[in-house]
């Protein structure tokens, strides 16, 4: 890591115990993000516009969910209640993954046209959930 990457970041979380996906690091450590990408984990700090002070709870990446039924395709029949429900209740469940550490999801199986809607929504900024990729409407044979 360059001194560089270390003068440029906009957060820093300090003090934070570090799973980096293999194991946990040792000790607390400094972790800088720039543009939405970590640019360093460090033994020490630096100065940042924003910092986070982790009290020594655990930073680790996000969880990522292959294979979810995001939309209620069970109660939502129609068009309609299918609305009703992307309006009134997908936020509370995209919350939820979010809560839970999920930062990606895989959906599969749901109606092409309302899941593209909703990762729409998503990119707009509309609701908030986690990153959501999509198979489309599922087909088996008779």
């Amino acid at each position: 890591m360059s001194e560089e990457n270390r003068m440029a970041c906009a957060l820093l979380i300090k003090n934070a115990r570090v799973f980096d996906g293999s194991a946990v690091r040792e000790g607390l450590s400094f972790v800088g993000i720039a543009d939405n990408k970590i640019g360093f984990v460090a033994g020490s700090a630096v100065s940042a516009s924003r910092e986070i002070d982790a009290a020594g709870r655990f930073l680790m990446p996000g969880l990522i969910d292959c294979h979810i039924h995001l939309l209620n395709m069970w109660t939502a029949k129609d068009e309609t209640t299918m609305a009703a429900d992307i309006e009134r209740e997908l936020p509370k469940r995209l919350n939820d993954f979010l809560t839970a550490g999920v930062t990606t999801v895989k959906s599969v199986g749901d109606s092409e046209e309302d899941i593209l809607r909703v990762r729409e929504m998503l990119a707009r900024g509309d609701i908030a959930g986690p990153r959501l990729f999509a198979t489309g409407a599922a087909f088996a044979a008779p």
